[in-house]
């Protein structure tokens, strides 16, 4: 129990600083997913100096830190398995949102604890070349090192920012003509379309109480529901030719708009050799950092997302 009980003091300051920043506007930035990682150091390096630091004690923070993380990453991941995600989630469940922001926290501060490694080896034998006569001041610098890396990090979002603009698309061939191809789309996907299973992760479709068609100036609904909330993603066909029609987010009340911002989402559908090739196309906007860590996360899922959508209006279309 003694072994375990350094683990679960910082892993409970780390879930009450990720509370506290939730509730300001630094809940997208690093703050809200580097800075925790200082938090997890600085306990274990406060229960180590009250037994006495010896030489090495920064590696021992380190590793101490890394075996936290990696208990959160099992905690959450148990979590996801034995928590299901709900089709009907509460409105404005402030703590359910809480909890997946430390889940996605987890998952950075893993990726950011494997850097932190390679970060200590290095700082380390750096300030032992220049200081080889004092262990202690060797440790202190390493550590010092490491967590002015990670207050640079978690500046991010609030001091500095890189673009979050992006996009993503998903080809299919379809073995129909155009014409059926766009029969099929006047019906938006329905949520009960299986998903990936990092999409699994996310808030989920769960009704389309609005959708008419793919005309002009159509306007399509869908609900999104999760452990975080519900909400709706409202968008509008403002561009339509005989190959072409590209929706608009007029507005985005779930839980997802906090996290990116979808802008638009465009459909081609173009004659081909034997067939239709039909593109999905999504537009967004990163709103979370730190940018290394999301950028290839949303890239994935909303790749994943363009998928579903084509694949499912392939299957509409040529059954």
């Amino acid at each position: 129990m003694r072994a375990v009980s350094p683990h679960l003091c910082a892993a409970l300051l780390t879930l009450l600083f990720a509370f506290a920043v939730s509730r300001t506007g630094a809940v997208t930035s690093g703050v809200q997913f580097v800075a925790p990682l200082i938090v997890i150091m600085l306990v274990h390096l406060a229960l180590i100096a009250w037994r006495g630091l010896e030489p090495g004690f920064a590696d021992d923070v380190l590793k101490q830190t890394a075996v936290t993380a990696v208990i959160l990453v099992l905690v959450f991941f148990a979590a996801q398995v034995l928590a299901p995600m709900p089709s009907e989630a509460a409105v404005g469940d402030s703590f359910t949102m809480v909890l997946f922001c430390v889940f996605i926290l987890i998952l950075a501060v893993g990726a950011i604890a494997a850097i932190l490694r390679g970060l200590f080896l290095l700082g380390r034998a750096m300030w032992r070349r220049a200081r080889k006569d004092d262990d202690h001041l060797n440790d202190w610098g390493v550590l010092i090192f490491v967590v002015a890396v990670l207050a640079v990090g978690s500046l991010e979002g609030i001091a500095y920012r890189f673009s979050g603009a992006g996009e993503a698309r998903a080809v299919r061939l379809v073995d129909a003509p155009p014409e059926t191809v766009w029969a099929a789309m006047e019906n938006a996907t329905s949520p009960s379309v299986a998903l990936p299973t990092l999409l699994q992760a996310f808030p989920q479709p769960v009704a389309v109480p609005v959708d008419e068609g793919v005309g002009l100036g159509a306007n399509r609904i869908v609900t999104l529901a999760g452990r975080e909330g519900r909400g709706d993603l409202h968008l509008r066909a403002v561009h339509r030719t005989a190959q072409v029609v590209r929706f608009e987010t007029l507005s985005h009340s779930s839980p997802m708009s906090a996290w990116i911002g979808i802008k638009s989402l465009t459909y081609k559908v173009l004659p081909a050799a034997q067939g239709t090739r039909l593109e999905v196309q999504l537009e967004y906007q990163r709103l979370l950092a730190p940018a290394w860590f999301f950028e290839p996360l949303m890239k994935g899922a909303a790749a994943l997302a363009m998928g579903v959508l084509a694949t499912d209006t392939v299957g509409r279309a040529a059954p």
